[in-house]
């Protein structure tokens, strides 16, 4: 397999780019040696239909399945919030706003229960540092 792409120390932030650039270069699938915390942004893609599917190839290696329809992208931009120096902490009442206005936008949140989506968050009345946006 030498496509492999390996993600280094920063596992999420690498997760996320490389999701981005394989999306927009519009690729239908991708290797990844995968760290199985990644699962979890992974499985809320695949809830909200972001990504068609991924399975696993062997203990670290995973294969995820992109999704298009017509040939067009679905999303449009995934855009990277969080950084080490400047992070934005949403509460429960900026995160109902958002959502008021933002119909089309999933926000993930960094909270002490792990990465969420914002309709997770709401549901269990919870805020968090702003991790990424997808739209």
């Amino acid at each position: 397999m030498k496509n492999v792409k390996k993600l280094h120390n920063n596992w999420n932030l690498n997760l996320i780019n490389v999701i981005k650039l394989s999306y927009c270069s519009k690729i239908e699938y991708i290797y990844l040696q995968i760290v199985k915390k990644n699962l979890i942004i992974l499985k809320i893609l695949k809830k909200y239909n972001f990504i068609n599917n991924f399975k696993f190839i062997s203990d670290k290696i995973i294969i995820i399945y992109f999704l298009y329809r017509n040939t067009k992208k679905i999303w449009l931009n995934l855009k990277l919030m969080y950084k080490s120096s400047h992070y934005f902490y949403l509460d429960t009442y900026t995160l109902r706003r958002f959502y008021k206005y933002e119909l089309k936008r999933l926000f993930f949140l960094l909270t002490d229960r792990g990465i969420i989506d914002h309709h997770l968050a709401l549901k269990k009345n919870i805020g968090g540092k702003l991790y990424f946006i997808l739209y």
